[in-house]
This record gives C-alpha cells, structure tokens and sequence, in this order.
C-alpha cells in the first residue's frame, strides 16, 4: 500500500500505512409504513401496506399466493459511484413457528435513482423496475427465536445490487433505496407497523447495512503542520530556523 505521512498538532510526525484507517458502516432502518409492503397474498397485484409481519414469501400454503415484498430505506448518504465494500438487509424474527421449505427467494434491487414510497396501487412492487444483479438467498435454517436478528436473518451480500444503484446517472447522496424479494418458502420478519407496536423492544423493522471506505477527513491545522525544506540552503526549513538547525545535526 501506499504510505501517509502526518503531522500531529503536538509536532510529533506518524507515519501510517493507508489501510490503517477503518471502514465506514452505515445504517438505514425503514422509517415508515410507506416503507415496507407486500403484494399478492390478498389477490393479483393487491398491495397491503399495514401488514404487522412480513411473510417472505408465502403468507399461506399455496404456491399460487406467493407473494412479493419491498422493503425502502430512506436518505441513504452515498455520493454517486463510491464503492460499496458491503451490503445486506438484516431482518428480525416475527413468527418463530412459521417457516415453510423449501426456502428459496431472489433479492432484486429498485432501478430507480431514487425509490418511491410504497402506495395502495395495484401492482406497485411487481411493476416496479428492477437492477439487473439480484442475489439468491436459499437454503438458511428455520426461524425459530422470536425477535432474532442474526446471521440467519441476514440476506447474503447485496454489494453488486447497491454499487448498481449508486452507480446510476442520477442517484444522488440522500435518495431512498428499494429492493424486491420474490421466490418460495417462508420466513416471517418484523415489519414497520410491527416493530411500532413493540415499544418495549429495540427497532425490530428491516435494516439496510452497508460497508464503506472511511469518509473522514484530515486537515493541516497547525503552522509547524507543514513545511518547506532545501530552498534556502540544504537541510533548511522555510521560516524556522531552529528546525533547520535540529535538521542539520541529524544529518550529520
């Protein structure tokens, strides 16, 4: 890697390897009823935005009732085109005994530079247009811990899905983000309007991780923080003579 040389306010100098600065980890919950919704279960195209779980996907047993859910996150603080080092959505445990196999769902992010809330439309999720990457989440244990938010939970890593989004001519630090899951089997995760009526409860409703490189910034805030050496003579620094001198004895 390369190296960076900094001058701390108490005139010592750190020289730091540039992997040495952490990652940034953003977090996003849905905020709203408009943020989640389901589609499907009470007929063709039919939108329940009120829902007090999410059924991931079926609600009921029959296949043909397969249902789509959107979950939005709002006000992702992104500039368009950073690099997304990781991403998932990390879901919680409504219904600790209803889990159907086998469970296998595709998770789709929204085209869309920035996402719409959910509405009562007819076909609103279905209709939306989704990213051409999409991750398979297939084969996880059942849910079994009511409230459980852990890696069985979490979909797998939605990277590509979210730099697709961010890379859009028009996406815009700020704007919302939607994603699709579609397929069978079922897992039952919190929703907005259930994780309201735990107050008790830390928030249970969907979450939108995402790994980022550091976003910190480092100024030069002090005069004796940078300097000029050689200019007036070897060994030399611009405006301290003192330094020149210390610079002039290590030399030798």
């Amino acid at each position: 890697p390369g190296w960076l040389i900094l001058a701390a306010a108490c005139s010592s100098v750190a020289v730091l390897p540039q992997m040495a600065f952490a990652n940034d980890t953003l977090r996003y919950h849905v905020i709203s009823g408009a943020d989640d919704a389901e589609e499907g279960d009470d007929g063709a195209g039919v939108i329940d935005l009120a829902s007090s779980d999410l059924e991931i996907t079926y609600d009921h047993a029959e296949p043909e009732r397969a249902q789509l859910v959107g979950v939005r996150f709002q006000g992702v603080d992104i500039p368009k085109g950073m690099p997304i080092l990781g991403a998932y959505i990390q879901f919680t445990t409504d219904e600790d005994d209803k889990n159907r196999n086998t469970f296998d769902v595709q998770v789709y992010g929204e085209a869309a530079d920035s996402a719409a809330p959910f509405s009562e439309t007819l076909n609103d999720i279905s209709s939306r247009e989704r990213t051409e990457n999409s991750v398979q989440w297939a084969g996880i244990p059942d849910w079994t811990v009511e409230h459980e938010a852990g890696p069985n939970q979490q979909t797998p890593d939605l990277t590509a899905v979210v730099q697709e989004i961010v890379n859009r001519e028009g996406w815009q630090s700020g704007n919302a983000m939607a994603f699709v899951i579609e397929g069978m089997g079922t897992r039952t995760a919190e929703s907005y309007e259930g994780s309201i009526s735990e107050a008790d409860v830390v928030d249970l409703a969907p979450e939108l991780v995402l790994t980022v490189p550091s976003r910190d910034v480092y100024r030069v805030s002090a005069s004796d923080d940078d300097a000029e050496e050689g200019d007036d003579g070897p060994g030399m620094v611009a405006g301290r003579p003192e330094q020149a001198t210390a610079a002039v004895a290590q030399a030798k």
